[in-house]
């Protein structure tokens, strides 16, 4: 799936992750070939036996009860991100999740954090993409929207750069 910096059809060596992926799979004498597709659809087709891998994927039991994982390839941050005119204020922290109830909070279908969202009782709009939520983010529509902090930041800055000082 397209996740740029770290994996992208764009990208020189289709981006950081999958540069390590390949050296890893060229180590195994292999030679790897890409596809890029939604993340679902990549979910799905490892699990029916029609690719070998997807990635980058965050771990959850969930998952793993379906697919099998590899060692991390590395450590990201998930944060939120709020645009200036929403009803989140300046500053914004919280302690447990549960203190997200008052917020919309926009989602991306088939994330990992679905089951928590759900399991905490929250407001979830979910969306096909990253792109389409940070969309309603600036219109509006959600408060909040979990993101990889440097996809987060790729995406505001090739969408919105005229913008990026609100998000």
């Amino acid at each position: 799936g397209e996740w740029s910096p770290y994996t992208s059809e764009k990208l020189e060596h289709f981006g950081e992750f999958t540069r390590v992926v390949s050296i890893v799979i060229n180590e195994m004498g292999m030679d790897a070939k890409y596809r890029f597709y939604p993340w679902n659809r990549c979910f799905e087709m490892v699990k029916a036996g029609h690719a070998w891998a997807a990635f980058p994927y965050s771990y959850t039991e969930d998952r793993a009860d379906k697919v099998w994982f590899s060692d991390s390839l590395g450590c990201s941050r998930t944060v939120f991100f709020y645009y200036e005119t929403s009803n989140v204020p300046a500053q914004f922290s919280y302690e447990h999740i549960s203190d997200l109830k008052p917020y919309a909070i926009g989602g991306v279908s088939g994330y990992f954090y679905k089951n928590k969202f759900k399991k905490a009782g929250l407001k979830v709009y979910y969306l096909y993409k990253e792109t389409e939520a940070l969309k309603a983010l600036k219109k509006g529509w959600i408060d909040l929207m979990p993101l990889n902090e440097r996809v987060g930041w790729e995406l505001i800055n090739t969408h919105h750069p005229a913008d990026k000082h609100r998000f």
